[in-house]
C-alpha cells in the first residue's frame, strides 16, 4: 500500500517524468517545480518521499533515466535545471540511502 501511494504521488502530484519514451511532454510540471523551488527544494521533496518508502527508489531512478536519455543530446546550458537535479539526487541518495558511515561528519 506505501508503495502504490508513493508511486501515485509521483505519477499524478509531481508529474515526474514521462511514463514512457513515447510521452516525454509529461515532466513540464516538473520542470515548472523545479524552475520555482529550485533544484535543491524539489528534489528535497521527492527524496522525502523516498526515505518514506525505499522500495520507490528504483522506479523513480528509472524515471530520471528516461529524462536522462531524453534531453542527451541537448547543449549543456539548456539543461543545467537537469544536471543539478541529478547532482541533489546523487548526494541524496548516497547519504540517505547508501551503506557508507557518515558519522563522523558533523
Amino acid at each position: 500500500l506505501l508503495f502504490y501511494t508513493s508511486k501515485f504521488q509521483f505519477e499524478n502530484h509531481f508529474y515526474l517524468i514521462c511514463r514512457s519514451v513515447l510521452f516525454t511532454n509529461a515532466h513540464f510540471v516538473f520542470v515548472d517545480l523545479v524552475t520555482n523551488l529550485g533544484p535543491t527544494q524539489t528534489i528535497g521533496i521527492v527524496v522525502k518521499v523516498v526515505l518514506i518508502c525505499p522500495k520507490i527508489a528504483p522506479y523513480l531512478e528509472k524515471r530520471f533515466s528516461i529524462l536522462f536519455n531524453h534531453y542527451e543530446a541537448s547543449p549543456r546550458d539548456v539543461v543545467q535545471w537537469l544536471i543539478d537535479c541529478l547532482e541533489n539526487l546523487n548526494v541524496a541518495f548516497s547519504i540517505n540511502l547508501g551503506s557508507a558511515d557518515l558519522s563522523f561528519i558533523r
